[in-house]
Order: C-alpha cells, then structure tokens, then sequence
C-alpha cells in the first residue's frame, strides 16, 4: 500500500484523526470522504428539489454523526464496500468531524425549515452554502481565516513565535512586527 503525504496526513490529523497508524490511513484515507461525499449530494439534491422532507431526514444522520465517533454512512463502508475493496475498517471520527457534523445538523434544520415555510429565497442561498462550502475550503480568499496565515509566522530555526502588530492601513489588518 502507498504511502500518504505529509500534507494529507495533516489535513486528516485537522479533521481528529489523530494517533492511526500510518498504514490505516494510507489504506482509508480515500473512503473518509464517503459519508461528506452522500450527505453532500443528498443535501444538494434537497436543495435543487426545494425539498424540505429530504433535508429533514439528513438532520438526524448529521446529529447522529455529531454524537458518536462512527458516521452513520461509515457504517456502509465498514459493513460492505470494505469487504468488496479488501481493505479494512475506517477509524473513529475525532471531534473536529464530529463538531462540523453537529454544525451541518444546524445548517440543515434551517434549510428545511426555510423550505417548508416557503422561505425558497432563503433557502436556496443557505443550501449553496452547505453543498458548496465544503468545495471551497482550499480556495484561501473564501476562508474567513485565511489571512492570519499569512501574518502569523513560525520560526523554524528557534521555535519562537514573532509577534503581531496593528499598523494604521486604514483597515485594521495585522501585520507582522
């Protein structure tokens, strides 16, 4: 089994998978999407159909995903398509996935309910957001954190943080000092 880079064995330590063994990772690492990549379509599908009742019946699936380490769609990997694949089962959600499954569950009760009230203005901007934000994540303009990366600075000679000062830009950016 390959190896995984540096760069995705830090990305999934950011989403809590912390401490698994680099070979686990190298084997799952492409079925951790699975379950984001259902719950990504089927609320997509939601939003196109404006339906309320497709977007109500994810809540539970991201609550559920919210409260216990084992996505509910992991469960369809680890109990089929890993026998079909010959790989073995993902490991736990740490709680990074796990908060951004409790926020989803949020997002998606106030899609529906703008649905079902007919609110399809608000609706369907907040559904764009919830299918297509995730898409977006390494576009660094649309982060709304993206700049501190470029103001905050690790010394990887010494180790010590350089510190942070506001200059008058007019705009109450941070500057490196």
């Amino acid at each position: 089994m390959a190896a995984i880079s540096q760069i995705t064995r830090r990305r999934l330590e950011i989403q809590g998978f912390v401490g698994v063994e680099e070979r686990t990772l190298a084997e799952t690492a492409p079925w951790l999407r699975l379950a984001f990549a259902l719950c990504t379509v089927l609320a997509a599908a939601g939003t196109v159909l404006a339906s309320p009742m497709l977007l109500w019946t994810l809540v539970p699936v991201a609550a559920l995903a919210a409260a216990f380490p084992v996505h509910p769609f992991d469960l369809l990997y680890n109990y089929g398509l890993r026998y079909l694949t010959g790989t073995g089962p993902l490991p736990k959600r740490g709680a990074p996935s796990r908060f951004a499954c409790g926020v989803g569950a949020v997002w998606l009760i106030a899609m529906g309910w703008a649905f079902q009230s007919g609110a399809i203005v608000t609706g369907y901007p907040r559904g764009n957001a919830y299918v297509c934000g995730p898409a977006r994540q390494h576009d660094r303009h649309l982060h709304p954190f993206a700049h501190l990366q470029d103001h905050v600075r690790l010394s990887t000679e010494n180790g010590e943080r350089q510190g942070l000062t506001r200059r008058s830009t007019g705009r109450g950016k941070l500057r490196p000092s």
